[in-house]
């Protein structure tokens, strides 16, 4: 993620609004971490000027724990307007519960991330992008349990339909889509006439098709009018030319037939 975080201090659209704050990731002989905010970031943190936000990347669980330490270290040390960026929900698939004894690890982590503390200005906010079920961003916890049909069998009945487990209000959670700048660069491409987009499964087919869908159909009317606009131009231009020619034609005509007229 530093890399992406140096582009976007680098973004020209950004400069001068953001900067990288500075913090040694290292770690004790056990491989315990070691972390340390530098203390002019600390105490730039806690002004009105500046909100702060936390880039995450749970991509790798071996990575998960260190940035849990900073996060709910962060708004004790007052970083205003906290906001953790998620651009990638790992566990964003095992969203339900289909059979006895599955877990459900989004939501452990939906549990992890509602444990962020409140900073100064309110409740912290967790910004995710495209995640995979959007229950799992919700407000409630649900579930439902189907009777057992036969109690003698087994006598403690378990949740069949999908369990849905959802972040707590103890903090804002934004989702957030990059399916935008997806078509920015496929727009910017040359062969984006024949680009086609494959989707994992039928739900990102459901939910991202008709963005896609969409755009192309604008282009697709949008060339369609265009065509016909100039298909109409060409056609009254032509329809011109030959009323001029015609008219052109029927002159000469004349002028021919008064000058033979004259000479006899």
């Amino acid at each position: 993620m530093e890399r992406l975080a140096k582009q976007l201090v680098a973004h020209p659209l950004y400069a001068g609004r953001v900067r990288l704050g500075r913090c040694s990731w290292e770690c004790f002989a056990d491989a315990t971490p070691s972390i340390q905010i530098d203390p002019e970031d600390c105490m730039a943190m806690d002004t009105e000027e500046h909100d702060v936000a936390f880039l995450a990347s749970f991509a790798e669980p071996k990575l998960i724990f260190e940035q849990l330490a900073l996060l709910y270290a962060m708004p004790r040390m007052r970083a205003r307007n906290f906001r953790v960026i998620v651009p990638y929900f790992s566990t964003g698939t095992m969203e339900r519960v289909e059979r006895p004894g599955q877990v459900a690890t989004a939501a452990t982590m939906a549990r992890i991330l509602s444990a962020v503390p409140s900073c100064p200005t309110g409740p912290s906010t967790i910004v995710i992008y495209d995640i995979h079920a959007l229950q799992v961003a919700r407000i409630r916890v649900r579930g439902r349990v189907r009777a057992n049909p036969n109690p003698n069998s087994n006598p403690h009945p378990h949740p069949t339909a999908q369990e849905q487990f959802y972040f707590s209000d103890a903090v804002l959670v934004q989702l957030k889509s990059a399916v935008n700048l997806l078509k920015q660069v496929m727009a910017a491409r040359d062969d984006r006439g024949s680009i086609s987009v494959a989707f994992p499964d039928d739900g990102a087919a459901k939910r991202f098709n008709p963005h896609l869908t969409l755009t192309l159909t604008l282009t697709l009317i949008l060339t369609l009018t265009l065509t016909r606009a100039l298909t109409r131009a060409l056609t009254l231009a032509l329809t011109l030319t030959l009323i001029l020619t015609r008219a052109l034609t029927l002159t000469l005509t004349r002028n021919q037939a008064r000058r033979s007229a004259s000479s006899t």
